[in-house]
């Protein structure tokens, strides 16, 4: 298998299968038929992938990532905390994250564009279409319990 860095901060992603790596004009492509990225919440699991880097001409940087993601809700959550703390600490969030139990299978398409000089989000689009099974939180969110979801 292939294992690679996605980006700074990230546990490496660890590839079984066909692996396909498209290095062109400052520009990285892999497309692969099944990944994990470990975290401290569980795996994500991805199959079906395309992981697109590239640099603009600014020097902004820009990801995209498509395929299709089977992973526990305390895996996204560990990844969202990792990656965006500050962004999830300005949400007034009526419920807590780490409470929230489940499995997601979604199939996802993501673009993630980097400003220049500090890395900060410029702008960020995606589409999740996919269930979540066996929804629940092991606390209530403001006076109601969700269970057997």
């Amino acid at each position: 298998g292939v294992v690679f860095n996605a980006m700074d901060g990230l546990a490496p992603i660890k590839v079984s299968g066909k692996t396909r790596l498209i290095v062109k004009d400052g520009n990285t492509q892999v497309d692969f038929g099944d990944a994990r990225l470990p975290t401290s919440g569980g795996d994500l699991k991805f199959s079906a992938e395309r992981f697109v880097y590239g640099n603009g001409a600014d020097g902004s940087r820009n990801f995209r990532l498509d395929g299709n993601i089977d992973a526990p809700i305390s895996a996204l959550v560990s990844l969202a905390k990792t990656q965006s703390p500050h962004f999830l600490a300005s949400m007034d969030l009526p419920l807590d994250l780490n409470a929230l139990k489940g499995r997601v299978k979604t199939t996802l398409a993501t673009r993630i564009n980097l400003n220049a000089k500090d890395n900060g989000v410029r702008s960020m689009t995606y589409v999740l279409d996919g269930k979540i099974s066996d929804f629940a939180s092991t606390k209530p969110i403001k006076t109601y319990t969700i269970a057997d979801g």
